[in-house]
Protein backbone atom coordinates (compact mmCIF):
# COMPACT_ATOMS: atom_id res chain seq x y z
CA UNK A 1 0.00 0.00 0.00
CA UNK A 2 1.05 3.55 -0.61
CA UNK A 3 2.17 5.72 2.30
CA UNK A 4 -0.86 7.95 1.83
CA UNK A 5 -3.16 4.92 2.30
CA UNK A 6 -1.38 4.00 5.53
CA UNK A 7 -1.71 7.55 6.78
CA UNK A 8 -5.45 7.58 6.00
CA UNK A 9 -5.96 4.32 7.85
CA UNK A 10 -4.02 5.61 10.85
CA UNK A 11 -6.18 8.74 10.86
CA UNK A 12 -9.31 6.59 10.86
CA UNK A 13 -7.99 4.58 13.81
CA UNK A 14 -7.05 7.82 15.58
CA UNK A 15 -10.64 8.99 15.05
CA UNK A 16 -11.86 5.84 16.82
CA UNK A 17 -9.44 6.49 19.70
CA UNK A 18 -10.67 10.09 20.01
CA UNK A 19 -14.28 8.95 20.06
CA UNK A 20 -13.55 6.36 22.75
CA UNK A 21 -11.69 8.99 24.82
CA UNK A 22 -14.69 11.34 24.61
CA UNK A 23 -17.08 8.52 25.44
CA UNK A 24 -15.27 6.73 28.28
CA UNK A 25 -12.21 8.77 29.19
CA UNK A 26 -8.59 8.98 28.11
CA UNK A 27 -7.03 5.64 27.19
CA UNK A 28 -10.32 3.77 27.39
CA UNK A 29 -9.94 1.99 24.04
CA UNK A 30 -6.51 0.66 25.00
CA UNK A 31 -7.87 -0.40 28.40
CA UNK A 32 -10.81 -2.21 26.79
CA UNK A 33 -8.53 -3.92 24.28
CA UNK A 34 -5.97 -4.84 26.95
CA UNK A 35 -8.55 -6.35 29.26
CA UNK A 36 -10.59 -7.78 26.37
CA UNK A 37 -13.69 -6.08 27.71
CA UNK A 38 -16.03 -7.13 24.92
CA UNK A 39 -19.05 -5.27 26.32
CA UNK A 40 -17.18 -1.98 26.47
CA UNK A 41 -15.68 -2.56 23.02
CA UNK A 42 -19.15 -3.24 21.64
CA UNK A 43 -20.47 -0.03 23.22
CA UNK A 44 -17.59 1.99 21.81
CA UNK A 45 -17.95 0.54 18.32
CA UNK A 46 -21.70 1.00 18.24
CA UNK A 47 -21.47 4.57 19.46
CA UNK A 48 -18.75 5.35 16.92
CA UNK A 49 -20.79 3.82 14.12
CA UNK A 50 -23.82 5.90 15.10
CA UNK A 51 -21.73 9.07 15.22
CA UNK A 52 -20.45 8.38 11.70
CA UNK A 53 -23.88 7.42 10.40
CA UNK A 54 -25.63 10.47 11.85
CA UNK A 55 -23.57 12.96 9.88
CA UNK A 56 -25.60 15.11 7.51
CA UNK A 57 -23.69 13.77 4.52
CA UNK A 58 -21.91 10.41 4.46
CA UNK A 59 -19.36 9.37 1.86
CA UNK A 60 -17.44 6.28 0.84
CA UNK A 61 -14.61 7.57 3.04
CA UNK A 62 -16.94 7.29 6.04
CA UNK A 63 -17.68 3.69 5.10
CA UNK A 64 -13.95 3.03 4.84
CA UNK A 65 -13.33 4.76 8.17
CA UNK A 66 -15.86 2.46 9.85
CA UNK A 67 -14.44 -0.68 8.21
CA UNK A 68 -10.84 0.24 9.08
CA UNK A 69 -11.66 1.02 12.73
CA UNK A 70 -13.76 -2.08 13.17
CA UNK A 71 -11.08 -4.20 11.46
CA UNK A 72 -8.45 -2.75 13.79
CA UNK A 73 -10.41 -3.73 16.91
CA UNK A 74 -11.21 -7.23 15.65
CA UNK A 75 -7.64 -7.93 14.56
CA UNK A 76 -6.19 -6.79 17.91
CA UNK A 77 -8.65 -8.86 19.93
CA UNK A 78 -8.12 -11.90 17.69
CA UNK A 79 -4.36 -11.53 17.98
CA UNK A 80 -4.53 -11.34 21.78
CA UNK A 81 -6.99 -14.22 21.99
CA UNK A 82 -4.82 -16.47 19.83
CA UNK A 83 -1.65 -15.69 21.76
CA UNK A 84 -3.10 -17.11 24.97
CA UNK A 85 -4.52 -20.55 25.62
CA UNK A 86 -6.97 -19.55 28.36
CA UNK A 87 -10.51 -20.72 27.80
CA UNK A 88 -11.78 -17.22 28.68
CA UNK A 89 -9.95 -15.72 25.73
CA UNK A 90 -11.47 -18.26 23.39
CA UNK A 91 -14.92 -17.29 24.67
CA UNK A 92 -14.09 -13.64 24.05
CA UNK A 93 -12.95 -14.46 20.54
CA UNK A 94 -16.26 -16.25 20.03
CA UNK A 95 -18.11 -13.15 21.28
CA UNK A 96 -16.03 -10.99 18.97
CA UNK A 97 -17.04 -13.20 16.07
CA UNK A 98 -20.68 -12.61 17.00
CA UNK A 99 -20.04 -8.86 17.07
CA UNK A 100 -18.28 -9.16 13.74
CA UNK A 101 -21.33 -10.76 12.21
CA UNK A 102 -23.56 -8.05 13.69
CA UNK A 103 -21.37 -5.05 12.86
CA UNK A 104 -20.27 -6.45 9.53
CA UNK A 105 -23.80 -5.76 8.33
CA UNK A 106 -23.64 -2.08 9.31
CA UNK A 107 -23.35 0.30 6.40
CA UNK A 108 -22.59 3.94 6.95
CA UNK A 109 -23.95 5.14 3.62
CA UNK A 110 -27.64 5.88 3.83
CA UNK A 111 -29.95 4.50 1.19
CA UNK A 112 -31.04 7.06 -1.36
CA UNK A 113 -34.30 5.34 -2.26
CA UNK A 114 -37.35 7.08 -0.87
CA UNK A 115 -39.81 5.12 1.19
CA UNK A 116 -42.94 4.09 -0.69
CA UNK A 117 -46.14 5.62 0.56
CA UNK A 118 -48.97 3.16 0.82
CA UNK A 119 -52.63 3.72 1.44
CA UNK A 120 -55.45 1.41 2.31
CA UNK A 121 -58.17 0.76 -0.25
CA UNK A 122 -61.53 2.43 0.49
CA UNK A 123 -63.19 -0.95 1.09
CA UNK A 124 -60.64 -1.78 3.80
CA UNK A 125 -61.15 1.58 5.48
CA UNK A 126 -64.92 1.02 5.50
CA UNK A 127 -64.54 -2.42 7.09
CA UNK A 128 -62.17 -1.04 9.73
CA UNK A 129 -64.57 1.80 10.46
CA UNK A 130 -67.45 -0.65 10.92
CA UNK A 131 -65.34 -2.72 13.28
CA UNK A 132 -64.37 0.33 15.33
CA UNK A 133 -67.84 1.96 15.28
CA UNK A 134 -70.40 -0.78 14.56
CA UNK A 135 -73.33 1.24 15.98
CA UNK A 136 -73.34 3.88 13.27
CA UNK A 137 -73.44 1.46 10.33
CA UNK A 138 -72.37 4.32 8.10
CA UNK A 139 -69.06 4.45 6.26
CA UNK A 140 -66.75 7.34 7.12
CA UNK A 141 -67.19 10.64 5.32
CA UNK A 142 -65.02 10.91 2.23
Amino acid sequence: MADSTHVKKLRYIENLYQHADELCGHGSLDDALGTLNDCLLADMLESWFISIRNQAVTTEADETRWQVGFGFVTSIVSWIAKSDTHKTLRLIESRLHQLSVLYGQFRVKKRNTPEMLRSLPASTVEVLYQILDPESGNPPAK
